[in-house]
């Protein structure tokens, strides 16, 4: 097993600022897959978004900072509903353009399927190598689990699964070797997630 990295949440220049001051080593910025949440979650269109983060993720580079490209409801938004996952990709090459080392495709609200965890990684795999693209799963409708073993079917190596505890933030913790990783997000099945957790990396490591 490998270590685990402080990550720093980075909106604009500004956090990147105080992420040099922090000494960190990895940072994560984060946009929408819908232009109703974008707006509502930081208060920017997707374009003004994307803008910023060519300017920002080249800065967190020559920093000497590891970039995780973060996108949140990626299979569903609640205010626009369904998000194509097309569109994801898009916005997907655009933060690998940007010099992004990994993306990580956020379930917001718990509305995906095991379809459309495929259907997505479909898209997305074209943009970066599986090894750097994650999902982050909440288990609202009780299918992370299965849209985790979904992941399984598309050839994945090692998963990297975290259980998180309520209102605590996520964070990525890597293995060695890993080939996609894996976030679990549960308000209220924490312990159910903690089982998933061990379920899944006994079922990659044995299989």
């Amino acid at each position: 097993m490998g270590h685990t990295e402080p990550s720093a949440l980075v909106p604009n220049m500004k956090g990147l600022e105080g992420a040099i001051k922090a000494g960190m080593k990895e940072v994560t910025v984060f946009l929408s897959a819908s232009e109703s949440h974008n707006k509502a979650n930081i208060n920017k269109s997707i374009a003004d978004t994307l803008r910023l983060f060519s300017e920002l993720i080249p800065a967190c580079k020559a920093a000497g900072m590891e970039v995780i490209g973060s996108i949140s409801v990626v299979m569903g938004c609640p205010f626009d509903g369904d998000v194509p996952p097309e569109r994801v990709a898009e916005i997907a090459r655009e933060l690998a353009d940007f010099g992004a080392d990994y993306l990580m495709l956020g379930d917001t609200i718990g509305v995906g399927n095991p379809l459309q965890t495929k259907r997505l990684l479909e898209k997305v795999l074209p943009v970066m190598d599986a090894k750097r693209i994650g999902l982050h799963l909440h288990d609202t409708q009780a299918t992370a689990l299965a849209n985790a073993l979904a992941l399984l079917g598309m050839g994945a190596i090692l998963l990297l699964v975290r259980n998180m505890g309520l209102q605590a933030p996520w964070s990525v913790i890597k293995f060695v070797g890993a080939g996609l990783f894996l976030s679990f997000c549960s308000m209220v099945r924490g312990e159910f997630l903690f089982i998933y957790a061990f379920v899944l990396v006994f079922l990659v490591v044995m299989g």
